[in-house]
């Protein structure tokens, strides 16, 4: 075949995903790229593990003198988004995509280019393809159905997987690290309602709200914007403090993963308060509108009579007073939107609510919400809050749809490394962060007990749309960052320039900490010096100099501090007596979980140097 990037870097990658490309792989239909993988893994020899579900493994031996180190997963999804133009002349069952290069950016005519997660396989692809590459054992994970539920990985055996650390390719921007993900569930809930006969002279009014600017449940939950079915049970609150009416039927929103933006109330109001109803939605309207000018400007509340069609459509009777009140009051009272915000990661939102859907049935009122929460405790209390409230009301609730949170671990050393290889190579530091929706890795991270993850990726712009763009240069960039972080993380020697560089990062920070940890002991010291060394972490001369090893710049800013405050209080105490450790844990509280962290990878750190201390 013809490849239309042909003279651009990086050259295998680019070919690897024009070959993805020409094979349809949309959701579901996944046999054949999954197929394409494993045969690609038979003509090299390489192990690999197919399941019915169509996701793949691909197993390679660690790089020559690597074959012993801890094995690492690389994980992307095989199956893409198919959305095309109106005009756009493609059978996505049978063909290929029509790839095209315009400034750099590769996209594909007329259609979604799939790169959301085609690059991720083109990358693993071209890693195991390699002999020349440095990196620790493989296990390349190609999971299908990613885009509508993460349905592969949830069918997904993990025990066939030995490793404890992860690198996910399914991010959309070049320089930002994800480190975590919400956990979620989907709870339905249902109130039993009986129904009266409306009286005769009473009419049927509709409550429409409209013009709410809604969004994605999870990414703009913290934008404060309303949610038109916890609107609509406030108005109802308000308004049957006010006047005498009966609910036919409520219904609003589309999705549970979205907040709604619409919802509608079909109510019998007797003749001679319809003037009062609809003076006192005017006021509600007003109030709500001043309350949401920024968030949803604009917002409509309108009553106006139902129509024929409409009557005919609706419940022949309406709920009886009870069965209304208790409507309204888990309308009103049901939490939502932002729970509570992470304290470890500035502006992400850790828990969340959306009440998404509500709909009305002749014996029952449902309304289903989408949990979320980062943290898994935090997500069944939510639930717990739900279920209470429900059964208080005498109703019932369902779960579906759960999937694990991805929890940031503060002491990631896959972080760690891959930030300072990030600052080595674009000599700036990458962007942390964590999202407040479901991704892959969370299902990774639940089902194989301790791991540790980050997510990364090249530009991608538009993805799931026709206009979807993917940054060569950003591609080229990332995998020579995926290669370098490999070469790390398989624990080869450090070069001269690698323990250099470690050195005068080292002089620079650790020095901070002296300096600052100082006046906490309550002591003074002489010159502080960062170097390779191969035996132990720090010292203390009787002179009060402290010497560090450089290697403590690639473990967490905790163990730098433990350490710190371990050489300091040594100017107090020349030994390790209980006297010592009192002092260190009275200045460092943290102290013992931090030094149990340096005994259990240390040993791995001081064999990437060689040759004598300096």
């Amino acid at each position: 075949m013809e490849y239309v990037t042909a003279g651009f870097k990086p050259e295998k990658v680019l070919k690897l995903f024009e070959e993805i490309c020409a094979i349809p792989h949309g959701s579901r239909d996944t046999k054949r790229i999954s197929d394409y993988v494993v045969n690609f893994a038979k003509e090299r020899g390489l192990k690999y593990y197919q399941d019915d579900s169509n996701n793949v493994v691909i197993y390679k031996p660690g790089s020559k003198g690597n074959e012993e180190k801890e094995s690492i997963i690389l994980q992307g999804h095989l199956d893409m988004v198919c959305e095309k133009d109106d005009d756009a002349d493609i059978d996505f069952k049978k063909d290929g995509l029509k790839l095209y290069i315009e400034n750099g950016m590769l996209k594909a005519k007329g259609t979604t280019l799939g790169a959301d997660d085609g690059i991720a396989v083109a990358m693993c692809l071209a890693i195991l393809d390699s002999d020349l590459y440095v990196h620790p054992p493989i296990e390349a994970v190609f999971t299908v159905d990613e885009e509508i539920g993460m349905l592969g990985a949830a069918a997904f055996d993990f025990s066939v997987l030995k490793s404890k650390m992860m690198i996910n390719i399914d991010s959309e921007d070049e320089g930002i690290f994800t480190v975590g993900c919400a956990g979620g569930m989907t709870v339905k809930v249902f109130l039993p309602v009986k129904r009266i006969a409306s009286g005769s002279s009473g009419e049927i009014i509709r409550l429409s709200l409209n013009g709410f600017l809604g969004g994605h449940s999870g990414q703009e939950i913290d934008k404060g914007r309303a949610n038109t079915n916890v609107m609509l049970g406030r108005l109802l609150y308000e308004l049957s403090d006010q006047i005498s009416f009966g609910i036919m039927e409520l219904s609003g929103g589309l999705k549970d993963n979205a907040i709604p933006r619409s919802a509608r109330a079909y109510l019998s109001v007797s003749k001679d308060e319809t003037g009062k109803l609809s003076d006192l939605v005017s006021t509600f309207e007003k109030k709500v509108q001043k309350e949401f000018a920024v968030t949803d400007p604009d917002i409509s509340i309108s009553v106006s009579k139902a129509s024929d069609d409409e009557i005919n459509a609706l419940m022949e009777n309406e709920m009886d007073e009870e069965s209304a009140k208790r409507v309204i009051c888990a309308l009103f009272n049901m939490p939502f939107g932002v729970l509570r915000m992470s304290p470890e990661i500035s502006g992400l939102v850790e828990t969340s609510l959306n009440m998404g859907i509500l709909e009305t049935a002749s014996n029952e009122v449902k309304m289903t919400f989408s949990v979320r929460s980062s943290i898994e405790s935090e997500k069944k209390e939510v639930f717990d809050k739900i279920k209470c409230l429900t059964e208080s009301l005498g109703g019932n609730v369902e779960v579906s749809g759960e999937y694990p949170a991805w929890e940031y671990k503060k002491d990631s050393l896959l972080r760690k490394t891959a930030v300072d290889v990030f600052k080595e190579q674009y000599k700036k530091k990458p962007v942390i962060e964590a999202i407040h929706a479901g991704l892959e890795c969370g299902l990774f991270a639940g089902a194989i007990e301790g791991i540790d993850i980050i997510s990364i990726g090249p530009d991608l712009k538009d993805i799931h749309t026709p206009k979807e763009t993917m940054d060569i240069k950003s591609v080229e960039r990332t995998f020579e960052f995926l290669l370098r972080l490999l070469s790390r993380l398989s624990e080869g020697k450090l070069s001269k320039s690698e323990i250099k560089d470690l050195i005068d990062r080292g002089n620079e920070h650790i020095k901070k900490r002296v300096a600052y940890y100082a006046p906490l002991v309550g002591v003074t010291y002489g010159r502080v010096c960062v170097k390779k060394i191969r035996s132990r972490w720090g010292s203390c001369s009787s002179k009060g100099n402290l010497n560090f090893n450089c290697l403590l710049m690639l473990t967490p800013d905790e163990v730098i501090d433990s350490v710190v405050v371990h050489e300091l209080c040594h100017r107090k105490h020349m030994n390790h007596s209980k006297e010592f450790y009192d002092e260190v844990l009275r200045v460092f509280p943290d102290y013992r979980k931090w030094d149990k962290y340096l005994k259990d990878n240390g040993r791995k750190l001081l064999e990437r140097i060689s040759g004598e201390d300096e």
